[in-house]
């Protein structure tokens, strides 16, 4: 007993070592939880916006714990119920382990891959749902066997009874349970007792949502279901992630706890829950996000299986066999050293990281800085120095943005917008209308996701592009007057703000430019509080504070130039009209139809090489559009050449970009981990031919990079070399002779 209460302790501490490292990240669906706490704290209800009763979210039991901490910084407490579920989870696996009289070796075996794979650590610190659904679940499963047997306190109902409120697919696993028992159990009065307290927090639980939303199931329900497709390639990514052994182990180990089940043998009931789990994930379109996120839930059974597997081998084999196994357990799950492009780098800085990162999830220090993580702090900042207190905006990334800011904010996803989900039956034309009557601000990501969606609509109905920060446009609603907030607004917005999110600096950062521009006075007071943050001192992004105190500093981008932290602003003045606008087709993708589901523009990439948050050198932006240049070529590369030079340089960004093309064409029709991101980087290629020599050059390297790492035997790899060759060939036909 003392070994096991000792594996579990060691177990706990390489947990909370190994969360720690995650810190610097945030995830920004974690906020939209925050801001319903919020509301439902201030008296507003549990809405999103206020007066819309609707269930936008899937953590309802999270969002009304938070709402115990009113309205100030949300994550703090959010990452301390994390954590301490997460330890929870752990303490309930040893505690399992020794009951079931799990041997050492294999309860080790269970542990390290429970701690040392970055699924539960990563999601204990990312404020979000997973790690409780975790924790509850756990406590289902693990003490149904022990109360089975020796009765006791129901605390397996409880587990089982409170998990529907954290996640509503925690209901599956009361409901496979109960069948489990109904097929090899008795019906005592503790068994009586454990599923009157599920029925009751059940019912408790439709009876509150009946009254607070009238409906049952949350929004997401009928939002995320329907593509069989990207839950197959979510399922898939599982087997190839984090190395190639612990997958493999864990579904030898899953097969071997269903023969069990099929003798209706307890031991098999943890492989059952893991493997229905899977399922269940597979057929509800898996997630965009890092870390097998829906998996988690049910991992920790997982990990039983495992050890159960290595137990039952350990009795029948000399000690040797389940040493290597073990050893083999732990290599699988241990941090393995990446080479080739970064995982997350999508252009042309990418290059050969050296670092030490599981698999599963790059170990990047990106979160606070631009691209797809600076575009959130940039639509945030913006929104809280310009949208008038009666403005709607309109955007994808809604978590930080509405948690920050009180302004009415419409989820252009359709999560927690029932016009926009069409709940009622709203077809494109009536989303349309709703969204030209009410959204005064629309911020969109150009040219991925729903850029190619609202594009030629925008632009027919004169939508006016008025600012933005790399890929971010602000368009404003030709309809709708703006109507800036007064100074007081804006002051207690800031303070608000610091309260709300004080270890944020990035984001301070971002309001501290946006209030240079429009509200200059009151930066010297800003950046006070910004630099009395404890948070404050050392961070990397306190720096880019220094030119708005001397301009003249080093390094400094000029105030007409710059935004977010160390992003590039954009100049509406470049774009005079809409048809200089971006179309899809000059990034070699092909728009999309408005009547289609809103799907989200990371929900097809591998959820282990994209991160939400994104990366630094994501941040490209829009092409510039190309100068005039009279009769012959007009590609933008070639308009300073002379004229047969130019020609010629015209064909090879022709042949180069129709190449780049086909192979990310290639790319999309192959399975597998890596495939999404080198599909992304072959038409950031094909696009950036019309960049400019250096820009084409880089990107082509990225795309090779990729291509190289994910396999250089394939059809798309073969065919990323050609590319490559291709964009050699044009650099030499486009440069200057």
């Amino acid at each position: 007993m003392k070994r096991h209460a000792a594996l579990t302790a060691a177990a706990i501490v390489v947990l909370l070592v190994h969360a720690g490292h995650y810190l610097h990240i945030w995830t920004d669906d974690a906020f939209i939880t925050f801001r319903y706490a919020r509301h439902l704290a201030s008296g507003e209800g549990l809405v999103f916006n206020p007066g819309e009763h609707f269930e936008g979210l899937t953590n309802l039991g999270l969002a009304l714990l938070l709402s115990l901490f009113g309205d100030t910084d949300l994550l703090r407490p959010a990452r301390a119920l994390g954590v301490l579920s997460a330890i929870g989870t752990v303490a309930l696996l040893g505690r399992w382990a020794l009951k079931s009289s799990v041997s050492l070796m294999a309860t080790a075996a269970g542990l390290i891959s429970l701690v040392a794979v970055p699924w539960l650590p990563y999601w204990s610190v990312q404020g979000m749902e997973t790690p409780i659904a975790a924790f509850l679940l756990t406590l289902g499963w693990t003490r149904y066997a022990e109360e089975r047997q020796a009765g006791g306190a129901p605390l397996s109902a409880v587990g089982l009874g409170l998990a529907p409120w954290i996640r509503p697919d925690g209901a599956l696993v009361a409901v496979v349970i109960g069948i489990w028992h109904a097929l090899t159990g008795s019906w005592g009065r503790h068994v009586k007792r454990s599923v009157a307290v599920v029925a009751a927090c059940g019912a408790a639980l439709v009876a509150f949502k009946l009254a607070v939303f009238g409906d049952v199931l949350p929004n997401t329900f009928h939002v995320k279901t329907g593509s069989l497709d990207r839950g197959l390639q979510y399922g898939l990514s599982f087997f190839t992630r984090p190395a190639p052994w612990l997958p493999a182990l864990v579904t030898l180990s899953v097969l071997r706890g269903l023969a069990w089940a099929g003798q209706r043998d307890v031991r098999g009931l943890p492989a059952l829950l893991a493997l229905i789990g899977f399922g269940a994930v597979v057929l509800q379109d898996g997630d965009f996000m890092a870390n097998f996120r829906l998996l988690v839930p049910l991992w920790p059974a997982a990990c039983a299986a495992l050890a159960l597997a290595v137990d039952d081998l350990a009795r029948r084999l000399p000690t040797r066999g389940p040493l290597a196994l073990l050893a083999l357990v732990g290599l699988a799950a241990a941090p393995h050293a990446r080479s080739g492009a970064e995982d997350g780098l999508d252009g042309p800085e990418a290059r050969p990281s050296g670092k030490t990162a599981p698999l599963t999830m790059p170990w990047l220090d990106s979160t606070w800085g631009t691209g797809l993580g600076g575009r959130m702090p940039f639509a945030t900042a913006w929104t809280l120095v310009n949208a008038g207190p009666d403005e709607t905006v309109a955007y994808t990334d809604i978590g930080l943005l509405g948690f920050v800011n009180d302004v009415a904010v419409i989820d252009l996803l359709a999560l927690t917008d029932p016009v926009m989900a069409g709940r009622n039956g709203e077809r494109w034309p009536e989303k349309w209308a709703y969204l030209s009557e009410r959204v005064t601000w629309m911020l969109l990501d150009v040219p991925d996701g729903e850029w190619r969606r609202y594009r030629d609509e925008l632009a027919d109905a004169g939508w006016v592009l008025e600012d933005g920060c790399e890929s971010v446009w602000v368009l404003r609603n030709p309809g709708h007057t703006a109507s800036p907030p007064d100074r007081l607004e804006v002051e207690r917005r800031l303070e608000a703000a610091v309260e709300r999110l004080p270890t944020h600096v990035g984001l301070h950062a971002s309001v501290t430019n946006e209030l240079a521009r429009a509200w200059p006075d009151l930066v010297p007071d800003h950046l006070a509080r910004i630099r009395a943050l404890p948070t404050a001192e050392g961070h990397p992004y306190t720096g880019p504070l220094d030119c708005f105190e001397d301009p003249s500093t080093p390094g400094c981008t000029p105030l007409a130039d710059s935004c977010g932290t160390t992003q590039a602003r954009v100049r509406p003045e470049r774009y005079p009209d809409t048809e200089s606008w971006p179309k899809a087709e000059d990034y070699g993708l092909a728009p999309q139809d408005p009547e289609q589901a809103p799907v989200r523009p990371e929900a097809l990439v591998d959820p282990n090489e994209h991160p939400p948050f994104g990366d630094a050198s994501n941040a490209e932006g829009p092409p510039e559009p190309p100068e005039a240049t009279g009769p012959g070529p007009t590609h933008t590369i070639s308009a300073s050449l002379p004229k047969e030079q130019a020609t010629a340089c015209a064909e090879a960004v022709e042949a180069a970009s129709g190449a780049w093309l086909q192979t990310a064409d290639a790319w999309a029709s192959e399975l597998g981990a890596g495939r999404a991101v080198a599909e992304r980087k072959a038409r950031r290629a094909s696009a950036q031919t019309r960049a400019g020599v250096e820009v084409a050059g880089d990107a082509a390297d990225a795309a090779l990079a990729q291509a190289l790492e994910v396999g250089a035997d394939t059809d798309a790899g073969r065919r990323a070399i050609e590319a490559h060759a291709a964009s050699d060939r044009m650099t030499a036909a486009c440069t200057p002779e």
